[in-house]
This record gives C-alpha cells, structure tokens and sequence, in this order.
C-alpha cells in the first residue's frame, strides 16, 4: 500500500494569527482590519496538473482540508474516487467549506467495503460567547482487488493541542477511536468473526491513521498510553525532519498512527521551509 498525506491550508487559514506573513505584517506596523482585507484580496487557485499527477502516485491519499478549491482543482474524475466527511465548525461556531477526506487513485483497484464518521468536537469560546468547535472525521475499510487485502485508512485533523484539556484528551478521540472500532468490526465481520476489536483488543486488520496531529508525536502516545485500544498502535514519523512550519501549532504534528504492518514514510518537499519563507 502506498498513502500520502496532505493537510493545505485553505484560503481562510490565511488570517490566522500565527501565519507567517500574519507576523511579518504587523511587525511592519500594519493594521489588523488592513492585513484582513489584503489577505482577502489575494487570489489564489491551484494547479489542477501538479495536485492531479501527485495524488495518481500513491493508492490512497489522505486530505485534511478538503475545500471546494481543492476539489475543482482534482477534477471530475478524481472528485469521483473521494470519500469525504462533513464541513468542519471552526473557531468562531461557524461551518466552514472544508472537511477531511480519503482519495482512492483511480485504476487502483481498490474499492470501499464500509466507511464510518464520527465527530472531534470541543467546547471553546470566540468573543466571550461560548462555542461549539467541530470537526468529523471518516474511516475507510478498503479491499484492494488484486489480491483481497484489507486495511482501514483515516484522515486524522486534530484540533491543535492547547485547545484541549490533557484530562479530557482520551474523551475528546472517542469519536475517532469509535469509528475505527466501527470499520474493524466490518472487517471481522465479513471474515467470519464476531467482531473487530476482541478480548485481546486485537483490531484484526491493519489501520493506518494519518494526518495533521496538531501535537508532538510522543506527546500524543503519553496521552494515550494508558488506553487499551491506543496501545495497539505504533508511531509511523516521517523520516526528513519536521513536517511543518514552526509557525504550525506543531512542527511535528504530522505523522501516522498505524497498527499492523509495516510501515515506513518521509516528508517531502523543502527541508528548511526556504520555499514556504520565500512564499510568505
């Protein structure tokens, strides 16, 4: 199997505070309603032959931000091989177009057997009112035609790490771990067993969670340590350093969590962000 995972940032992220260009404007002095309305002015769209080549190299590629300039960039054909979540609620208690999705490469020979969404979701608060923040995530139990092999993927987009309680962190990944329980016992369904996640906790199928973590990689496994289900799973780090801007929440937050198989991956593109400074 072969998985890329790719958390861009949409239009909207532009604003956030911690943004690189964010920084470098208002340490010129510029105003915040002025540095809003230039970002808002940029235009932006992709390049449907780069994104189309790059995602028909690997079998299944795992999206964070799904969002309708991304899709038209894909194509019609590709938009056809998605299986996405619902739009996230962001921040403000606002939906957003943007969801986290799994694309299967066309003519890979892969098909969907079962998918299951659940929900992330946090209280917060934006403008001393209280909000809801959401963001559902999907799990795919795929058969690859060739020779009937199974595996669950998911695309993980984690709300970053600060805006979640560490007591309630376990309490806050119910909704993915339900999901994946859920596809899991699909899986041992239709092998003949009674369910996916037995008395030994085996999920009897290989899983590979990947994406945006929002959170240092073994920070996430102290926080989960002591559950039974995560324990079943080992961390899949990118080989080729961080993975992000040290502008992100985490510079190593991407990564995958994956149980049974063996897994290798690497990050790809500039290694000191030169490219990503010079864009900015």
């Amino acid at each position: 199997w072969s998985a890329a995972v790719w958390n861009q940032h949409r239009k909207s992220s532009y604003l956030q505070k911690d943004c690189l260009w964010m920084q470098h404007l208002k340490g010129q002095g510029h105003p915040r309603d002025l540095i809003f309305e230039a970002v808002e002015n940029v235009k932006l769209q992709y390049s449907p032959l780069e994104i189309q080549e790059w995602v028909r190299s690997y079998d299944v590629t795992l999206i964070q931000e799904l969002d309708p300039l991304l899709s038209e960039a894909l194509g019609e054909e590709l938009r056809g091989h998605l299986v996405a979540g619902a739009n996230d609620v962001d921040g403000r208690g606002v939906e957003v177009e943007s969801s986290t999705g799994l694309l299967l490469r066309p003519g890979s020979g892969l098909r969907v057997l079962h998918k299951e969404l659940g929900t992330l979701a946090l209280r917060s608060r934006f403008m001393g009112r209280p909000v809801r923040v959401a963001r559902q995530v999907v799990a795919a139990l795929l058969e690859r035609e060739a020779d009937g092999q199974r595996a669950i993927f998911c695309s993980v987009h984690l709300h970053p790490e600060g805006q979640v309680q560490h007591r309630y962190y376990k309490k806050y990944l119910q909704g993915l771990e339900d999901v994946v329980k859920g596809a899991a016992a699909v899986a041992a369904a239709a092998a003949g067993g009674d369910k996916g996640d037995d008395e030994s906790g085996s999920l009897g199928v290989p899983v590979f969670l990947g994406g945006d973590f929002n959170i240092d990689p073994h920070k996430f496994q102290a926080l989960t340590c002591h559950s039974p289900f995560w324990r079943q799973f080992a961390l899949c780090l990118p080989a080729g350093g961080d993975s992000a801007h040290r502008c992100n929440p985490c510079a190593r937050g991407d990564f995958a969590m994956v149980a049974g198989g063996s897994w290798e991956g690497r990050s790809l593109g500039s290694a000191d962000f030169g490219e990503f400074e010079r864009y900015a």
